[in-house]
């Protein structure tokens, strides 16, 4: 698999689709049977997990089910890591136990059929991390890992990294070291090194629009200049057989992400984006059919999730509405939505309107722009 992908990444950038939805899901599905090169689906522990997840009531186990046998599909593990779903947040789980939990999410995974494993210690809810810290819960996810796929006969590759911007890799000389640490461990214990490294980029997405200072750059030459240290860590992860993948890509412009094409990146994430648009999609369905109740319901329902509440700027400067927006997809496989959905569609099917094929296409084209500036179509 390793060799195969190498191949793939040598010439070209592959894509990570967020599955927000079964929409969402199956657009990517039928994307994949076209595409030229393999899309992979990146389920955060917050969207699908052992036990729990707002997508699709699918867990790990179900998902896998769900694609077995589908053309150009990589089931990804996206943000493995202690804290890193509700359960162990909302119950305070202590370092110990949340490590506990981690492991037994990657066995199931694993279990499951995951090709790819992102190992992400980066949250702590009750200390300040390090890098020190960060490496060494790194390393025995990854060893723990490793040794229940050799166990139980899987294949499995690793992807390495932080999300959170929180300025510990952030220079050439922060990811040089953490290679070289990272490096030790993995020849030392005679695992192969990660397929990809997640490198901060300035991108950061919050409410519907990408406010990292990668968007805010708006002329190309400038984009070269002020990227010299970004495309030197690019440069020498390739010749130590690493790639790149860039997480909160969603909303950059055709020109900025031509720009990740130029750069070689290895792999890019894309995930909210495509919630939001299929909410988009849902509501405006309702506006143009004078479904004001139902419309009313929705949007109710939506807010009251308090969702959206990571994803907002400044409380105080955001509408109920555009909160509204952000945290549609949450709810979308709850029993409140389902009833508001089969509603508007009794009224929906007498005027022939296909409120899911119409959604489907929303999300689907979204996606189609990516694949199609990054030539996988």
């Amino acid at each position: 698999m390793k060799n195969r992908l190498t191949k793939i990444l040598n010439s070209n950038t592959m894509v990570g689709v967020g599955p927000m939805s079964i929409n969402s899901i199956n657009a990517t599905i039928d994307l994949a049977k076209y595409s030229k090169l393999p899309l992979m689906l990146i389920p955060s522990r917050r969207q699908i997990d052992r036990n729990e997840g707002y997508v699709g009531n699918f867990n790990s186990i179900k998902f896998s089910n769900y694609l077995k046998n589908k053309k150009n599909i990589i089931l990804c593990r996206d943000h493995g890591g202690p804290w890193q779903n509700n359960y162990e947040v909302e119950n305070n789980l202590n370092i110990k136990k949340a490590m506990l939990s981690a492991k037994k999410s990657f066995e199931t995974d694993i279990d499951s059929g995951f090709e790819i494993i992102h190992v992400d210690p980066s949250i702590d809810i009750n200390n300040k991390l390090n890098i020190e810290i960060i490496l060494d819960r790194i390393f025995e996810l990854v060893e723990h890992c490793w040794h229940y796929s050799k166990k139980k006969k899987k294949k499995i590759l690793f992807e390495i990294g932080t999300e959170e911007q929180n300025g510990l890799l952030e220079t050439f000389e922060n990811y040089e070291y953490a290679f070289s640490k990272l490096n030790k461990f993995f020849l030392s214990n005679k695992i192969p090194n990660p397929i990809f490294f997640v490198v901060q980029f300035g991108t950061k997405v919050m409410e519907d629009k990408n406010i990292g200072k990668f968007n805010k750059i708006t002329n190309f030459s400038e984009l070269k200049d002020k990227n010299k240290e970004f495309l030197r860590i690019i440069n020498f992860l390739r010749k130590n057989k690493i790639f790149t993948k860039i997480h909160n890509v969603d909303y950059l412009s055709d020109r900025h992400l031509s720009f990740l094409k130029m750069c070689k990146v290895g792999a890019i994430n894309v995930a909210p984006e495509f919630g939001v648009v299929e909410t988009r999609s849902f509501i405006k369905i309702l506006k143009d059919n004078n479904l004001d109740e139902l419309l009313k319901n929705f949007l109710d329902l939506s807010y009251k999730s308090k969702k959206w509440k990571k994803w907002v700027i400044n409380k105080n400067k955001i509408s109920k509405f555009k909160c509204s927006e952000l945290s549609g997809h949450y709810v979308f496989s709850s029993k409140e939505f389902k009833k508001i959905k089969n509603e508007a569609n009794k009224y929906l099917i007498k005027r022939n309107i296909d409120m899911d094929g119409i959604m489907y296409s929303s999300v689907k084209n979204s996606i189609l722009r990516y694949l199609k500036r990054f030539s996988l179509l």
